[in-house]
């Protein structure tokens, strides 16, 4: 069997929008059963930006039999934790959803930009299946209908599966017109499923500020023994009921050196009542820069996860955590400080370090 990789991309590639490739998936004239399907996305212009706005369902490939599906970014095109520096899906109008996951599949580097429209989730995760969702980064959502929440990553109810959930960047998610906002969150009670947040970052989330049964939430999840939320960083959630972590003081879940600005972090190395300011290198609402600045309280920690799941020890930059032991211990968040860069170039000079290439399959 082969890996068949295809460009995605408005600049002689072999589809100009990911919804045309995810289309093929089952197509036996690309494909054969068993094959590996890898969609290479390129920066030659955003995705979705006008009136055909970029709505995906991935359902694709089960009928044909892939052995397993990517959707991943050319490597110097991928955003690299800047809003609009690489790959990037740009909302136009509203939608219920802008990626809706129901097959295994890996996807990552794929920045979604809301741009001030109304999304009610931006990557839907159904049941029954597995997914690594890898280096997403999302913002820019605002609730304009009273009868919708907003969800920045959805892992949906009663699941069955592992999804992972890796060093995502998730901010100003804004319900507070009318309600309720989580930015990453996993409302599924079968507790058989593996849920684990990982080295991720959320920041800004806003729910109605006075109305008590509407809440305003970093992370939301379910106390089950299989989940994990470990390394991750949130940071000032509002409204009359928010909290960075909903459940603060879990028993059964895998909870530890996530880092608060609020009391909500808890487990073995966690930090609370954290000042995002003193975190981040900028929170200037259309200005944000989550990389970690010099003196953060996220720096040195984290815990170390190895290389469990895929594509954990990469950074949002593209560094290989695991390459240079001067990177242990391991920082909080998507992004690992590695001290201040020369005049000009990003916190993690890409060109530095080795960027990832293309995961080939699931766990």
């Amino acid at each position: 069997m082969a890996t068949i990789t295809k460009t995605i991309g408005t600049t002689a590639r072999d589809y100009s929008t990911i919804t045309l490739w995810e289309a093929d998936l089952d197509n036996d004239t690309p494909y054969d059963a068993g094959d590996d399907a890898i969609g290479e996305c390129y920066a030659d212009s955003d995705f979705g930006n006008g009136s055909a706005d970029e709505a995906i369902v991935f359902n694709g490939g089960g009928t044909l039999g892939l052995n397993s599906i990517e959707l991943t970014v050319a490597s110097a095109d991928r955003h690299l934790g800047i809003a609009g520096n690489g790959v990037r899906i740009l909302l136009s109008g509203t939608s219920q959803y802008v990626a809706n996951i129901v097959t295994n599949i890996i996807i990552d580097w794929i920045e979604i930009d809301c741009n001030a429209q109304h999304n009610r989730t931006g990557f839907l995760i159904a049941p029954d299946i597995n997914v690594n969702l890898i280096h997403p980064m999302l913002h820019g959502s605002v609730v304009t209908s009273l009868y919708s929440n907003l969800w920045g990553i959805d892992v949906g109810s009663n699941l069955d599966a592992t999804v992972n959930i890796v060093r995502a960047i998730v901010y100003s998610l804004d319900a507070s017109a009318y309600r309720s906002a989580t930015g990453i969150r996993s409302s599924t009670t079968d507790a058989s499923a593996q849920i684990n947040f990982l080295n991720c970052t959320v920041h800004n989330i806003k729910a109605h500020p006075s109305d008590a049964t509407r809440v305003g939430y970093c992370y939301e999840f379910k106390d089950y023994a299989n989940r994990k939320i470990q390394n991750c960083i949130g940071t000032d959630p509002t409204g009359t009921a928010n909290a960075c972590y909903n459940v603060s003081a879990p028993v059964n879940s895998v909870v530890d050196h996530n880092l608060a600005s609020d009391t909500t972090a808890s487990g073995a190395g966690s930090l609370n009542s954290k000042t995002s300011a003193n975190q981040y290198i900028s929170t200037v609402v259309g200005s944000e820069n989550l990389h970690l600045k010099t003196g953060a309280d996220a720096i040195d920690a984290g815990t170390d996860l190895v290389a469990t799941p895929t594509g954990i020890e990469i950074d949002i930059d593209g560094l290989d955590i695991n390459a240079d032991s001067s990177n242990d211990p391991w920082d909080m968040g998507a992004d690992e400080f590695v001290g201040a860069p020369p005049a000009g170039t990003w916190p993690h000079n890409p060109l530095g370090h080795p960027l990832m290439g293309s995961f080939g399959g699931l766990l």
